[in-house]
């Protein structure tokens, strides 16, 4: 595996526990990520990628992906390279959308 760098960009970084060699798979869904707009903040872990529009307030500074914060909107995904496998852990969005806006669920649920 390559030792990757990641992209010139603001918006992503890594856990310091992370290794020096970030797989690939790593690098492409943070990229794709750092794409969404709204989304300002991603960061690479072991066998996960948070990201999120605010950081936390800890000496941490992680994404913030928990429920019940104004205007928090923010993913968790799980990552397992070795059995190709990509989850959603946590997903949360407190910004209104208007009912009918073009959204994921409404080309599959008709909502």
């Amino acid at each position: 595996m390559a030792d990757l760098q990641l992209p010139d960009s603001n918006k992503i970084f890594k856990a310091t526990n992370v290794r020096k060699n970030i797989h690939p798979l790593y690098m492409e869904l943070a990229t794709n990520l750092s794409k969404i707009e709204i989304l300002k903040y991603i960061k690479i872990y072991n066998e996960r990628i948070r990201a999120s529009n605010y950081l936390s307030e800890n000496k941490k500074k992680d994404p913030v992906v928990e429920i019940g914060g104004k205007d928090f909107v923010g993913v968790e995904l799980l990552i397992d390279v070795p059995n190709k496998t990509i989850q959603f852990y946590s997903i949360t969005s407190a910004v209104k959308r208007i009912r009918g806006e073009n959204c994921f669920c409404c080309y599959e649920y008709n909502c």
